[in-house]
């Protein structure tokens, strides 16, 4: 047991120097320094594939795998090596490495320790970055990025940790100073989609305890905070901002897949990697990239992305009419929000995200094996 622990300690203490790389990384301006956070990953995935799992893990990694190898075929006659490794990183490398590592905290009971702190440390340097480097901290339309690339990963720390935090019984004061700090976080960063993400939860969560009443004053605080919101953000942009340009993704999602009978294009077909571009394009309507990940994944990987998702979407629909604790909403409000941000941009498969994820699906794994399936409870 103690072996265990510490091989847990030692993999949530690298993954949090990890955070160190894109600070550094920020200060120089040299994003080189990713690699590093990659190699350590490597090492931690290393540790955890000599652990213990029971068939349904290993199932859901070979999933993973089965899904990567189809998008090769589909690849394999103009397949741009580059795009399809990367590919590789963010949807199996950093799922497995997740789903293992949040499995293992879960059996020795120290996930909630182990993924607070890292939590607590990303929200903590990117308030810091921000302290001591105001002026670097915005991009060009005044968002917070912090050291950060983009203005939603400063939103997601701070959306996961508000979660976190709210189903936690903290210090009163605590949980007052922390959500004062995350909904400053989210003004700055302005994420539309990150404010999404965090409601949506939260209502499903209280809506089962809630009457007619308080559901309808709920819709009418949070019609007033949209109309409102474009006054209450540094950036000024309203909530319909780009939404032509996602709505024009969408259509060309849906006719890439009417065209290719729901079996998927591929893994490297269309991308941006630092200068390099790879732009898809079909009757007429072309793109670079998608600014969502789901539909990302489903255009990539068809229908063997769409029926472990549907499953998947099911599993969480039984999860959610058994949640009595509060680490069960803890990990359905986080799984809710990160589909929500993978539904609306393209961070799903980003660091810090996709970790976050990955870590969380391992913990309802655990969770629906023991708690749901054996109806046991630990």
């Amino acid at each position: 047991m103690r072996v265990e622990t510490s091989y847990s300690s030692i993999s949530i203490n690298l993954i949090s120097v990890s955070l160190l790389f894109y600070v550094v990384a920020a200060f120089v301006d040299n994003k080189l320094l990713y690699v590093a956070k990659d190699v350590i990953f490597v090492f931690i995935l290393f540790m955890m594939l000599f652990k213990y799992y029971p068939v349904s893990v290993w199932g859901v990694v070979g999933m993973f795998a089965f899904i990567n190898t189809y998008a090769l075929i589909l690849s394999h006659r103009d397949i741009d090596f580059i795009f399809y490794i990367l590919s590789l990183r963010e949807f199996l490398f950093y799922p497995v490495t997740g789903i293992l590592l949040g499995y293992h905290l879960s059996k020795y009971n120290k996930f909630e320790k182990y993924f607070f702190r890292f939590i607590f440390i990303a929200l903590l340097l990117t308030v810091l970055y921000l302290i001591f480097f105001p002026y670097d901290s915005f991009g060009p339309t005044f968002r917070l990025t912090s050291f950060w690339d983009r203005e939603h990963e400063p939103a997601i720390i701070a959306g996961v940790f508000l979660l976190w935090v709210s189903f936690s019984n903290y210090d009163r004061k605590y949980m007052i100073l922390a959500m004062l700090v995350c909904v400053s976080i989210l003004l700055l960063s302005a994420s539309r989609s990150v404010f999404l993400a965090i409601f949506i939860p939260i209502f499903l969560l209280q809506v089962k305890n809630m009457s007619i009443y308080k559901i309808l004053l709920s819709m009418f605080f949070i019609a007033v905070f949209l109309s409102l919101y474009p006054y209450i953000t540094l950036s000024g942009r309203g909530v319909d901002h780009n939404i032509d340009l996602r709505v024009a993704q969408y259509v060309l999602a849906l006719t890439s897949l009417y065209d290719h009978n729901f079996l998927g294009l591929g893994s490297d077909q269309y991308g941006v990697v630092g200068s390099l571009s790879k732009e898809y394009c079909i009757h007429g309507q072309c793109t670079t990239t998608m600014d969502s990940s789901l539909l990302k994944y489903t255009v990539n990987y068809g229908v063997f992305f769409i029926i472990p998702f549907i499953v998947f979407l099911y599993k969480i629909f039984l999860y959610f009419f058994k949640i009595e604790r509060n680490i069960e909403k803890k990990v359905f409000s986080i799984l809710v929000f990160s589909l929500v941000i993978g539904a609306t941009t393209g961070k799903l498969g980003a660091f810090p995200l996709n970790f976050i994820l990955y870590m969380i699906f391992g913990l309802f794994i655990y969770h629906f094996q023991f708690s749901y399936t054996k109806k046991e409870r630990f």
